[in-house]
């Protein structure tokens, strides 16, 4: 994600590269995705860096977001 000298920071919810916010799209409700022997429920996103690279991320769907 970030190289030596960036600075990354996670402030409610959002990813912040160099003190800009990374930007995420919703792009699917539900998803499951297995941890070791459970199954958990998701959030899946696209976030797309500012050199233009796209990403999948999924957030816990019953998890408090915290800084």
């Amino acid at each position: 994600m970030g190289l030596p000298g960036d600075k990354i920071q996670f402030i409610d919810a959002n990813l912040y590269l160099n003190n800009s916010e990374i930007l995420k799209s919703k792009i699917k409700n539900k998803t499951e995705i297995n941890c070791g022997n459970r199954i958990i429920d998701v959030y899946r996103f696209e976030e797309k860096l500012p050199n233009g690279k796209k990403f999948h991320t999924v957030d816990l769907k019953d998890y408090t977001y915290q800084n």
